[in-house]
């Protein structure tokens, strides 16, 4: 959908400036600012790590929260720096997860979800225990 100013520019190219695009009519709407803890301009890294966990997280980090700066290798192992995603809370519920990611963010999907694992083409082999279907 793009920012505020994307939509004012496509509703006012598409529809006039009095006109209103189909998301506008819905009865609740949401705006979503996202920068990182320490840039206005976040990298995938922070964003996808604010998007899977709820925490923000410096530019070019990922799985860690704002106390760890890039290339703080030390400081991205302490326990209380590492942050649990959507994934850790489905399965901590007794719920079976997967993910599917698109080939390009494949790695840093499986870096902010905690798995371990490593590069083969476009697929992210997990070396985590996912629990099966029951």
């Amino acid at each position: 959908m793009g920012g505020l100013t994307t939509s004012t520019v496509a509703r006012i190219y598409g529809k006039c400036e009095s006109g209103r695009l189909a998301w506008e009519t819905f009865d609740n709407l949401g705006v979503l600012k996202i920068y990182s803890a320490n840039k206005l301009v976040p990298d995938s890294c922070s964003t996808a790590t604010a998007m899977f966990t709820g925490i923000k997280a410096n530019h070019k980090t990922a799985g860690v929260d704002w106390t760890v700066a890039v290339d703080d290798y030390a400081a991205s192992r302490k326990k209380p720096a590492q942050v649990e995603s959507f994934i850790n809370w489905a399965q901590t519920a007794g719920k079976a997860t997967g993910i599917f990611p698109e080939p390009l963010r494949h790695i840093l999907v499986c870096r902010v979800c905690r798995f371990h694992h490593h590069h083969q083409g476009n697929t992210c082999h997990a070396q985590r225990s996912l629990r099966a279907h029951a």
